[in-house]
């Protein structure tokens, strides 16, 4: 079994996260063209990419040993592919959650571990 390089796989990946991402100006948008627009970007844009990036997690996971840390992180992002997804089918969704992230942080901030 051949081992991951970690260093020029996690700058793959990196690559095609920075790529998948786009700018949004939807605000001023209606709700119903904002996710007509979403929709038709992400097949259009991020779709090759994610493509791309499924195949490369396929043949990572040939490569590397199942019960390796790596291997189990391989076989998460693959059993996990369709939420990853899920957002090309709906264009309600967004890639990431970080509107939400940022709406909850005013609570969590004072809050203690």
């Amino acid at each position: 079994m051949a081992y991951i390089n970690a260093k020029d796989d996690s700058e793959q990946v990196i690559s095609v996260h920075s790529k998948a991402h786009w700018q949004r100006r939807e605000s001023e948008l209606t709700h119903w063209v904002r996710r007509t627009k979403r929709k038709r970007r992400a097949k259009q844009t991020v779709m090759p990419v994610l493509n791309a990036y499924h195949g490369w997690l396929k043949e990572q996971r040939s490569r590397t040993l199942s019960k390796s840390l790596a291997g189990q992180a391989l076989a998460y992002s693959l059993n996990q592919w369709d939420k990853l997804t899920a957002f090309l089918a709906d264009g309600r969704l967004e890639l990431d959650n970080n509107r939400s992230e940022r709406s909850i942080k005013p609570f969590v901030i004072g809050r203690k571990n």
